[in-house]
């Protein structure tokens, strides 16, 4: 069976060899590079995440480095109760099926970091071994433990959903935005993939919100000279990758100019004016 399962996954292997080496090097900058130690941290911290939640973004200071070593402590407690109880997680295939589920998202995310010498490591590509982290630890804890571990699952979705720390910085800029455009265009940095910022922000933003994208590759002055005809502009620096960090330093610079005032700003939201006539 495994066989089988290798050469059917083998023919899939050349295809997506190609689509990968076909996009090396088209993303720098959007994860940082490849390192061992730093890949290990991020695994460990990113896998806790996926399975027990983001408890430690809801408090600040002292109280959330004790919440991250109180779930390390018990992530680890749980892995070693999947070691102790390992010959009694169903049968020696089941097991083996699980564990190779577990393992295989993790040890990809790492072998397409040393290819491509990046660290595309996240939780939500990790949530992809969450069935099977799921599966051998219903075959491992016990009822009291299991219910513990729900319990904290439970508080961690409550957070997810009502935390404003886990609002996604599209949602909050495009609320501001919408409410300071007051008929204004919005130049929003459109980042390396083109998807991560610009899509999370037109999603929040209303329909007849005017956009307008800019390139890391535009100048200062390329900027301003899309600004012809409008009076006032509404400036979302979202930095969330080099393109983007680059794209909103220089439309930040080119409104760092006599002819523009700023008249407000909320949160990750600028807003300028024009001085003088259009």
């Amino acid at each position: 069976a495994t066989a089988a399962a290798l050469v059917g996954f083998s023919a899939f292997l050349p295809a997506i060899l190609w689509w990968f080496l076909a996009q090396k090097g088209s993303r720098d900058g959007q994860f940082p590079p490849f390192s061992v130690l730093s890949s290990l941290v991020r695994l460990a911290r990113s896998m806790g995440g996926a399975i027990m939640g983001g408890l430690p973004l809801y408090v600040e200071g002292i109280p959330s480095t004790l919440l991250i070593a109180a779930l390390g402590i018990a992530l680890a407690a749980m892995a070693g109760v999947v070691v102790w109880h390992w010959r009694g997680i169903g049968d020696q295939r089941a097991r083996c099926l699980f564990a190779m589920g577990a393992a295989a998202p993790g040890l990809g995310l790492l072998i397409l970091g040393a290819v491509f010498n990046n660290t595309p490591i996240e939780v939500r590509y990790l949530s992809f071994a969450m069935p099977f982290v799921g599966l051998l630890l219903a075959g491992a804890l016990t009822a009291p433990m299991a219910g513990g571990v729900l319990a904290v699952q439970a508080v961690s979705i409550a957070g997810l959903l009502l935390a404003p720390q886990t609002m996604q910085p599209a949602r909050a800029a495009a609320r501001a935005a919408a409410a300071l455009a007051d008929g204004g265009v919005v130049f929003l940095p459109r980042g390396n993939d083109g998807v991560g910022v610009v899509g999370a922000f037109a999603i929040e933003a209303p329909p007849e919100l005017p956009l307008l994208l800019i390139k890391g590759t535009d100048t200062t002055d390329s900027i301003r000279a899309k600004t012809a005809g409008h009076r006032r502009i509404v400036v979302v620096p979202l930095m969330q990758d080099d393109d983007s960090r680059i794209a909103s330093t220089s439309m930040l610079a080119a409104f760092a100019d006599p002819a523009w005032r700023e008249v407000g700003r909320h949160d990750r939201v600028l807003v300028f004016e024009r001085n003088g006539p259009r």
